[in-house]
């Protein structure tokens, strides 16, 4: 990282926009005006105080004048989940937000018949959006529980490929392939594995 650093000075000083001073200088004052808290303030402060102005410094910087405008800078090489979660913290500073994650399962629940809906009514530009509706009210749950949603998602995902190597063991022992089986006994293989592994 320190290469790239240096090397991007290095061009910036050739074509006479900066120099490694300048941005060292830059650094440095960024430092200062984002972290008060270690730099200049004489007593104690709690988290929260320092989050909330971590927040307001950077707006200041950035001249963002909403939440919505924060919201629209949240980087695109963000995950869809991490996007997610960072847009529903941003509502969340405005007071938009769900008491507790079991309040906000209730919109899960809501979601969840939106989509049941669609998928009765066949119409696919429809049910892409209530599921994206419903993903979007399932990581407001996590987020409320605490838990980092690409964290979550990722262990389900391990897990459900250990317990489906389970069932491709039992198979395999029986002589068999998945496709041996129907979708009942594909069922039966998965409670059976789920229940070994509890």
């Amino acid at each position: 990282m320190l290469f790239q650093i240096v090397f991007h000075a290095q061009l910036g000083r050739e074509e006479g926009l900066f120099t490694i001073n300048d941005v060292l200088e830059e650094i440095n004052q960024k430092m200062v005006r984002r972290h008060p808290h270690v730099f200049m303030a004489p007593e104690e402060i709690s988290t929260e105080k320092v989050l909330t102005n971590w927040d307001e410094i950077k707006k200041t910087e950035k001249q963002t004048q909403t939440i919505s405008d924060e919201m629209e800078r949240i980087p695109k090489a963000f995950t869809a989940l991490m996007e997610a979660c960072k847009v529903q913290s941003k509502a969340s500073k405005a007071g938009f937000d769900w008491e507790d994650p079991l309040d906000a399962l209730e919109k899960v629940a809501e979601e969840e018949q939106e989509v049941k809906a669609e998928i009765l009514s066949e119409c696919p530009d429809k049910l892409e959006e209530e599921l994206g509706d419903l993903l979007f009210a399932v990581v407001n749950v996590v987020r409320l529980a605490k838990i980092q949603p690409e964290i979550a998602l990722r262990k389900a995902t391990q897990k459900f490929i250990m317990r489906f190597k389970e069932m491709e063991k039992i198979t395999l022992n029986e002589q068999k392939s998945m496709l041996d089986y129907d979708l009942d006994g594909l069922e039966q293989l998965w409670q059976l594995v789920k229940s070994l592994k509890n």
